[in-house]
């Protein structure tokens, strides 16, 4: 009840979670509510969240597919088989399992493989920094019709990290042949050659798809909130006949930006109309959405 200051409050609150598999991690929020006189009221927050791997991330049983890829790095056309790690790369094909008398002409011909979609057990939470600042009017006037009016507006900004999303096999084709620096050494034993399977004729006869934290999703904009309503007593109507109010919502959506796997460059959704689909179709990454237009409103 000081000048400027009628309401002053803030909340703090913390969790601390452990996981057999990842260990402490800590949830955090701290709101900030500034009530300067009745009408007027200016509040804040920021909230530190995690969102651990779901039982069918980590646990997924092995379940058979055919897993689609653009493109086998080690075809004699392909952008990979050109340049200064030509050498290196065919290198690989042949440590792989791809005969020399065959890779000079290799042709895979087809745009899909065996393979097999499990769980990771390698996984780790997702973490989320969320702040959002606001102002909201509540104004009180005699006016027997505009009793109850009122506003809000506030901002916000959520940055979703390390969002877990699925490795298809064309992405670990491209890693295992040093896409975006994944294998420099074009080593056999790198992490993603060791998820392909050749045949005797060089052909993919098993490949693994699986989660990891690769991905991340910034979002920001402003949400909007009015409303006006009134007794119908106001109008003349006798005492508790009802009330009429109208209220809206509106959303201004700034930016919807997903990353996916780094190298790529980043897409930003805000104001797309159709199905997001895939982060990015080279990097094989899939991070599915909705539309998300700029503006919305109820």
């Amino acid at each position: 009840d000081a000048p400027f200051a009628k309401n002053v409050a803030l909340d703090l609150g913390v969790r601390h979670s452990q996981y057999d598999l990842f260990g402490g991690v800590n949830a955090y929020k701290a709101d900030f509510h500034w009530q300067t006189i009745d009408a007027v009221t200016f509040r804040g927050s920021f909230e530190h969240a995690i969102r651990a791997p779901s039982l069918q991330e980590l646990y997924n049983p092995t379940v058979q597919a055919q897993d689609a890829i653009s493109v086998d790095p080690c075809e004699y056309n392909s952008p990979y088989r050109t340049g200064a790690n030509a050498a290196a790369v065919a290198a690989l094909c042949r440590a792989q399992g791809i005969p020399a008398s065959v890779l000079p002409t290799f042709t895979y011909g087809v745009s899909s493989a065996p393979g097999i979609i499990q769980g990771n057990l390698g996984l780790k939470p997702e973490t989320a920094n969320t702040y959002s600042f606001g102002l909201v009017l509540a104004p009180k006037f005699d006016a027997r019709m505009a009793r109850d009016v009122g506003a809000s507006v506030d901002y916000y900004h959520i940055k979703i990290s390390g969002a877990i999303g699925n490795v298809g096999l064309d992405a670990v084709l491209s890693r295992c042949y040093n896409l975006n620096g994944a294998n420099p050494s074009y080593s056999e034993s790198n992490f993603y050659c060791q998820q392909i399977q050749r045949d005797s004729n060089g052909f993919i006869s098993l490949g693994k798809e699986f989660s990891l934290n690769v991905g991340s999703y910034t979002t920001d904009g402003v949400d909007v909130e009015w409303h006006w309503g009134f007794g119908l007593d106001d109008l003349g109507l006798p005492e508790n006949s009802g009330k009429f109010k109208i209220q809206s919502y509106i959303s201004y959506l700034h930016a919807l930006t997903v990353a996916g796997v780094p190298g790529f460059a980043d897409m930003n959704y805000a104001g797309g109309l159709g199905d997001t689909g895939t982060v990015a179709a080279a990097d094989g990454t899939t991070i599915s959405d909705l539309a998300h237009p700029r503006w919305k409103g109820n």
